[in-house]
């Protein structure tokens, strides 16, 4: 019977390879609130970057049709309108500290080039996992209000 570990060479050479193509245009930072409260007693709204989770190069991508029921959504609230465009990121290698920490509160920071013109947009970060083969990590992103972080 053939194992996993008999592929495991073969998994790590399929992922160096799809980084060498250049696939990988988008950068990902993973950010987490700093823990401390303001004078209301309310989390102070500061971020800082987690420890090995900056600048990573990645693929993002909307996500699957198959997966979601509309592509993106504008749902209204009181005096506010949220944006709901969900997203699949793929970054290569096993994020344990993003995979094991994402429900605590972090964000990520994605940064897309295109036609020289850099864009980086916040997203709450709805779920992360390994793939099967722990091989690569698994992220689903939601951009809400607000979105955009300034330069």
């Amino acid at each position: 019977m053939i194992s996993a570990d008999d592929f495991s060479d073969d998994i790590a050479f399929v992922i160096e390879e799809v980084i060498a193509t250049g696939l990988l245009v988008s950068f990902c930072t993973i950010i987490a609130p700093d823990g401390l409260l303001g004078a209301s007693g309310a989390p102070s709204g500061t971020y800082a970057n987690v420890t090995g989770l900056v600048n990573l190069p990645c693929m993002d991508a909307p996500q699957p049709p198959s997966e979601i029921k509309l592509g993106a959504t504008q749902m209204r609230a009181p005096s506010q309108v949220t944006e709901i465009a969900p997203r699949h990121v793929w970054l290569p290698g096993i994020l344990v500290t993003l995979i094991a920490g994402w429900r605590t509160g972090y964000l990520a920071e994605i940064t897309d080039t295109v036609a020289g013109v850099s864009r980086t947009l916040r997203y709450e970060i709805t779920g992360a996992e390994p793939d099967s083969q722990h091989s690569q990590t698994r992220m689903e992103l939601k951009l809400t209000t607000a979105g955009a972080v300034q330069p």
